[in-house]
């Protein structure tokens, strides 16, 4: 049996993170992992937004930091930028629970206001409480990206770039480590699938593995002809978030779809 905090410890330190902040990580992926695993999930129609993905997300954030490292060696991310993507995995989709439509602005409101997280308040201060909220409000397509503030509300936090770097990392998470292929079968078995959801979990299927290479998000992918519809919304996405990482003096990245195999 995986044990998860092990796995998520070994995650931070690759990351770079102080004890400080891997102790925070720590302590909220424990406590948010049973409000997660209770999003509805409202099967077939959306795919896994509970600790899984949370966990997926944050091993992303691992491979785009090493990549970056390729591309721009005079680059670093801040320690607290590198936290705030970190706990914005576990965050993001906690909106989820009251409903998917707007759930990033459930997400925020929840974090600002419910008692359920007064107790991250003190540790985070307000300013990176901000910045959190922020990065919460804006991973989803329906928030304007680009209209997000310069300013800084913590000064070592280049918050827009944050906000576009989490959008793409949350939606780069489409490779079939967000789908259960037992499930899946179950459903198909039982005629429990529109041809359209039919689709959409094929396409997550078929992506076996996304990584980044240089200034290339790939998919090695197992069957090229299903993943399109699959990869249309990150494909949308990106273009405003390359505006985003334009203005900012980030490199832009593109999606080629490959079949590596073995």
């Amino acid at each position: 049996m995986i044990n998860d905090d092990f796995e998520i410890e070994k995650t931070l330190e690759i990351l770079g993170l102080d004890e400080k902040h891997k102790a925070i990580i720590l302590e909220l992926s424990a406590y948010v992992a049973p409000i997660l695993n209770f999003i509805p999930r409202r099967i077939p129609e959306y795919t896994d937004h509970g600790v899984r993905h949370s966990r997926n997300i944050l091993n992303l954030v691992v491979k785009f930091r090493d990549n970056l490292s390729k591309i721009n060696p005079s680059f670093s991310f801040d320690q607290e930028e590198i936290f705030l993507l970190a706990l914005s995995a576990y965050l993001h989709d906690i909106g989820c629970i009251i409903e998917r439509p707007n759930h990033n602005i459930h997400s925020a409101k929840l974090l600002m206001e419910d008692p359920a997280f007064f107790h991250l308040h003190d540790k985070l201060g307000a300013g990176l409480l901000k910045c959190l909220e922020l990065i919460a409000m804006s991973h989803s397509s329906s928030y304007d990206l680009c209209g997000i503030s310069k300013e800084r509300l913590n000064e070592k936090v280049r918050l827009r770039l944050i906000c576009a770097i989490f959008r793409l990392l949350d939606g780069c998470e489409i490779s079939s480590n967000r789908i259960s292929k037992s499930l899946f079968d179950i459903l198909k078995r039982n005629n429990a699938m529109t041809d359209d959801e039919s689709k959409y979990w094929e396409g997550h299927l078929s992506i076996i593995e996304l990584f980044f290479d240089n200034q290339w998000i790939i998919l090695d992918c197992g069957d090229l002809s299903k993943v399109d519809e699959t990869v249309k919304h990150l494909q949308k996405d990106l273009a405003v978030i390359n505006k985003v990482f334009t203005e900012e003096g980030f490199p832009n990245f593109a999606i080629k779809i490959v079949d590596i195999g073995f």
